[in-house]
């Protein structure tokens, strides 16, 4: 039977366990979702897990992003979990929102666990008033027993920790979505109100096929932007439309066609435009926008 103080505590870790989960899936989402119009499906996003509910420093570990969390007990500290973090995990954005206490006792403990933190792909490293927490997961065929020796090594002392191992998903993210934006040479040129691709077009297109080929684990948006210079009125519907007309070319090249969807990027409403007596063709941009889609289990 739980006491009254128990059943408190376990109501306070669930609520902040929510909290955590949802500015996990936030920080992470793709950045598609903050940039387009939602007109698909959406799949279910894997999130890190969240920081312990009475955690005072954390790290959360999420493809492509470092986020550390808490409270440090100098300016020196602060810059040493910094440098670790980049230096663990080199290709990931590393933000933080650490704050100095005096009497905060050492962080160094969650520095040397995140030293080991390379094979993680997704997890957080907790450092509570009572215990060392660290939850993740590895990508298959990595052995977590391994990992785990080696942070209950480092930890010096109590420590729990929880990994997993599980096949990832055909790519990283953060890097093929990278890989993509170095690769697509637009704008894209289309007709007036039209949602054609021409020749030139699609040879843009052509190099971006063999890392569409494999998507198991992935969504790719593609984004099309609305052109100015068009009807307002039709700026969504013509900037879904070619990117439709982009995704069907990709497909019929040999893209996954499961693992891509489609959306419109936002402009803000303009005076509508003066149509031109010969329209002509205009140049349209595209993103592509990749996020991983296994839900964490």
């Amino acid at each position: 039977m739980l006491s009254e103080d128990d059943k408190n505590e376990r109501r306070v870790l669930i609520a902040l366990l929510v909290v955590g989960v949802l500015f996990a899936a936030k920080l992470h989402g793709s950045r598609a979702a903050r940039r387009v119009h939602e007109g698909h499906e959406t799949a279910i996003v894997m999130t890190a897990p969240a920081p312990q509910a009475d955690a005072r420093t954390s790290v959360v570990i999420t493809p492509g992003q470092v986020t550390l969390l808490g409270a440090v007990p100098s300016e020196s500290e602060r810059a040493s979990l910094v440098a670790t973090a980049k230096g663990v995990f080199p290709a990931s954005d590393v933000t933080e929102t650490l704050h100095v206490v005096a009497n905060e006792p050492t962080s160094a403990t969650v520095r040397a666990l995140l030293a080991e933190a390379g094979p993680l792909r997704w997890g957080t490293l907790s450092r509570t008033a009572r215990a060392l927490v660290v939850e993740g997961e590895i990508a298959a065929p990595k052995d977590p027993a391994a990992l785990e020796a080696a942070f209950r090594r480092v930890a010096a002392g109590p420590v729990t920790v929880a990994i997993v191992a599980r096949r990832g998903p055909s790519a990283e993210p953060h890097v093929l979505e990278a890989t993509l934006a170095s690769l697509f040479a637009g704008p894209l040129e289309w007709a007036w109100n039209g949602a054609t691709l021409d020749v030139a077009s699609k040879a843009i297109l052509d190099p971006l096929v063999p890392y569409l080929a494999h998507l198991e684990g992935l969504e790719v948006t593609i984004a099309v932007t609305p052109n100015p210079a068009e009807p307002p009125a039709e700026w969504q519907t013509l900037a879904l439309a070619r990117a439709e007309a982009t995704r069907r070319y990709l497909v019929e090249r040999g893209a996954d066609e499961r693992h891509l969807v489609v959306a419109a990027t936002h402009l803000p409403p303009e005076a509508p435009p003066k149509v031109p007596p010969t329209p002509k063709p205009v140049r349209v941009d595209a993103r592509f926008f990749v996020r991983e889609t296994r839900a964490l289990k």
